[in-house]
């Protein structure tokens, strides 16, 4: 980790709408974004297993909460037949 935590880091006033909640984000599925997903899902189960409860992985503290999103990102994404990069994403 870079620093123990953030605190030097200061927001610019932010004001959201309701409409920037619910905007769907456009962007590219990637392979290395697929990829990503199974690393942080697994250093976190390692970590878990080993009875650490967060783990700091690509300086980020890992937790619970990060591998479940990327879990399941992970499972939509093979589910409905996702394209990454222009490929279908399919368990083969």
């Amino acid at each position: 980790m870079p620093t123990p935590n953030q605190l030097h880091k200061q927001l610019e006033s932010l004001l959201t709408t309701k409409e920037d909640l619910t905007a769907i984000p456009e962007g590219t599925r990637t392979e290395a974004g697929f990829r990503h997903n199974i690393s942080v899902t697994l250093g976190y189960l390692d970590s878990w297993l080993r009875g650490v409860g967060c783990v700091p992985l690509y300086n980020l503290m890992e937790d619970a909460a990060t591998a479940e999103i990327s879990r399941a990102q992970l499972w939509q994404w093979l589910r409905h037949d996702a394209r990454l990069e222009g490929r279908f994403c399919r368990c083969d």
